[in-house]
């Protein structure tokens, strides 16, 4: 890797940059200073604890609960809430109501159904809300509720290199489900490394028929960027231990562990080295036709030099 090369760029382009400003005349620049927050201001927000995204299935109670809190709990107060935008499908109310002493409460929101995917954007007033003190929310919420709809729950990992061991053999409980009709799909249990990788295809994605999409698996969440590809996060990991950088894990099934890190290049000249197909392919079982479709991982490194190759289907 080229780290600490790009660390030394980096400093000789701070230094240049403070010696051009330091060669520049001073001229005065007008300035407005912000209007001030009033002093029984109460500070309402919407926790970061609040999920944005919410996946439900049909026959789940058509309610979301939604979290809003504030820094002065002095007086009982009714707050209005803006309805910056919403689908007709959502219902949100355009008040809350904090008891006397209350730090928190909670609004409802009800859909009506899935099949287009409920969104709204909610918004507190600025002379409610701080925007100078809020450290763990926002006085913006947005929210979209997604039905999950299943495109494979049996996937099988199978690991083409010769000078790596297969490090996903016996890896099982995955699955690969698609949020709504958006280009957003979710894959449990992401090789055996114990959560959810949300991903789209950027390529050809139909949103009236699943099975012509393909093209290039590019992640969105559990990911870091790099120059050349990405590597695999986790964050809770990441969060207990500042020293923890790339996820490591031993995927159950396999005596080989991903101690280092696994990092996947990106797309170039028109090759995907991570690859997703679901179009359907039959195949003959002892029971009849069955389908399935596949995907390719190519040169992906796991533990700082295996370069190891391996191809995934996805059988319905």
């Amino acid at each position: 890797m080229t780290t600490k090369h790009k660390y030394i760029t980096s400093l000789a382009m701070v230094a240049a940059l403070a010696l051009s400003v330091s060669s520049c005349k001073t001229e005065d620049v007008p300035y407005t200073p912000a209007e001030p927050v009033a002093s029984d201001n109460m500070g309402v927000y919407f926790p970061n604890t609040n999920e944005s995204l919410v996946m439900r299935a049909e026959g789940d109670e058509p309610v979301i609960n939604v979290t809003l809190a504030r820094t002065n709990t002095k007086d009982a107060a009714t707050v209005p809430i803006e309805v910056v935008s919403k689908t007709d499908n959502i219902s949100c109310p355009t008040q809350v109501e904090f008891a006397a002493g209350a730090a928190e409460t909670t609004i409802t929101l009800s859909y009506s159904d899935l099949e287009t995917t409920p969104r709204c954007e909610l918004l507190i007033d600025s002379s409610y809300g701080n925007p100078y003190k809020i450290k763990d929310g926002s006085m913006r919420f947005g929210l979209s509720v997604y039905k999950l709809k299943t495109i494979s729950e049996s996937i099988d990992i199978q690991v083409e290199s010769t000078n790596a061991p297969n490090y996903f053999a016996g890896v099982k409980g995955m699955a690969i489900y698609q949020l709504g009709n958006d280009n957003r799909f979710i894959w449990r249990n992401f090789l055996g490394a114990g959560f959810d990788l949300q991903f789209r295809i950027d390529g050809n994605f139909d949103p009236t028929d699943v099975h012509n999409c393909y093209g290039a698996l590019t992640p969105l969440n559990h990911y870091a960027d790099d120059e050349f590809g990405w590597y695999l996060m986790n964050e809770e990991q990441a969060a207990s231990d500042e020293n923890a950088t790339y996820a490591t894990w031993t995927p159950e099934g396999s005596g080989t562990s991903i101690t280092d890190y696994i990092y996947f290049f990106y797309p170039y000249e028109g090759f995907n080295y991570f690859y997703i197909d679901f179009t359907k392919y039959d195949y003959e079982t002892s029971a009849g036709t069955a389908y399935y479709s596949y995907g390719t991982i190519n040169s992906a490194i796991i533990d700082d030099g295996d370069y190891v190759n391996f191809y995934y289907y996805l059988y319905y």
